[in-house]
């Protein structure tokens, strides 16, 4: 073990020694809420004491009589503690560092970025895993000069008992059989219980074996043919490619071009992370494989069904998916009225005209395309927010004929 890991082990031991004093005499635990005695200075928790001078009416360490008016809320011994508990961290941490540096000084191996993550976590875990047991071991010695103090009382009042010489002796040799034996019997549990925690750490390694696959994968969208580029979405290790779609059909909503359907014929390549192609050379490598079925070493085709990318592809942080095929937009559906797309619970906003051929206003951007196409057009009300399904032009018949066959 090296000479910082030792320093290490002893700063932990010097704070236990140290945070020894602020554990209550009565339930052992930390202090909370520390009330002191104004008549012999004793300190307890705020709980345990009153329930105790309620019952006894003295204190539990020198048996003094007390009464509630006579403890007070030792807040300076509180901040006392707290303090030390933040110095305890920056000193821990402070030779955690030096440990790192100098095991990264000391090596003449340049590491990864990825091997640098798992070697400063691999230490960092020894040190607090050590510090665990470290703690065993500290109330194991605890226990062994409370075994060896007792068993050194009892011969000391052996001596003060009128005995002969030989039965004291006798008694003697007796107790310190029975001390060792008390004394091996608690390394052996010592032993059991670091040899357990160790066979614990084994399993849970080897069950949670850590796998570039059980790391979440973010990766870049493209759907191809709208030249449409999405970004943020990220494949856990289970998650299947439903969860992208969903993923899409909720970007394209914010886009207010919702999806309204992905074609049949939806087919998904992935590109490796230095593949880069441009829309026309997406779109002849599309070709290519289409006709031939051939596509380059780092593409791969995606089942856009059931597949769970991460562990059935393999695919690489920064990938991107290039979508092909019909992926119809509501855009693309034939234009209507706004009048029958108005949904008060999804406001948006349009461009009305007025007509001067008909003479009319606030004639939806859509009508305009439909009915009025040849007609005598200017700008009414730009990026209007309509709060009902305002469109003039179906309330005049000289459009109505054209709508009729619009709608039909």
């Amino acid at each position: 073990m090296s000479d910082e890991n030792n320093n290490l082990i002893e700063l932990e031991k010097i704070f236990n020694k140290i945070f020894e004093q602020f554990n209550c005499s009565i339930c052992l635990n930390e202090f909370t809420n520390t009330h002191m005695s104004t008549k012999c200075a004793h300190r307890f928790c705020e709980n345990c004491i009153k329930t105790t001078v309620e019952l006894n009416h003295k204190c539990p360490l020198c048996n003094h009589r007390l009464v509630y008016e006579d403890l007070v809320r030792d807040n300076h011994f509180d901040s006392l503690k707290d303090d030390l508990k933040i110095l305890k961290e920056k000193k821990m941490q402070a030779v955690f560092d030096k440990i790192s540096s100098d095991t990264q000084t000391k090596s003449e191996k340049i590491y990864s970025p990825i091997e640098n993550v798992l070697k400063n976590h691999l230490i960092k875990t020894l040190i607090v895993h050590e510090n665990y047991t470290n703690q065993l071991r500290l109330n194991y010695e605890k226990e062994v000069k409370r075994i060896e103090d007792s068993s050194n009382d009892i011969i000391s009042k052996l001596r003060n008992i009128f005995l002969t010489k030989k039965d004291v002796e006798a008694e003697e040799e007796k107790i310190k059989i029975e001390t060792q034996k008390k004394l091996e019997n608690l390394k052996k549990d010592f032993d059991r219980q670091v040899n357990s925690i160790a066979e614990r750490y084994k399993k849970y390694l080897e069950q949670n074996e850590l796998s570039p696959l059980a790391l979440p994968v973010k990766i870049k969208i493209r759907l191809v043919t709208k030249d449409i580029r999405l970004d943020g979405f990220e494949f856990k290790t289970n998650d299947d490619i439903s969860l992208m779609l969903d993923f899409i059909k909720n970007k394209c909503e914010e886009l207010r071009d919702p999806i309204v359907e992905f074609g049949e014929d939806l087919k998904i390549l992935n590109v490796g992370p230095f593949g880069k192609y441009t829309y026309e050379e997406a779109m002849k490598m599309f070709e290519v494989f289409e006709q031939t079925g051939f596509l380059p070493d780092s593409v791969n085709l995606i089942n856009s069904k059931n597949c769970i990318p991460i562990i059935e592809n393999l695919i690489k942080p920064d990938s991107e998916f290039l979508f092909f095929g019909n992926i119809k937009f509501e855009s693309d559906l034939p234009k209507r009225c706004f009048k029958y797309i108005f949904n008060k619970d999804k406001p948006v906003s349009i461009d009305y005209f007025q007509c001067q051929d008909c003479m009319l206003k606030w004639i939806c951007k859509y009508c305009v395309i439909e009915c009025h196409s040849k007609h005598n057009v200017r700008p009414f009300s730009l990026n209007h927010n309509p709060t009902w399904a305002c469109c003039f032009c179906e309330r005049n018949n000289c459009c109505l004929g054209e709508k009729e066959s619009i709608e039909s």
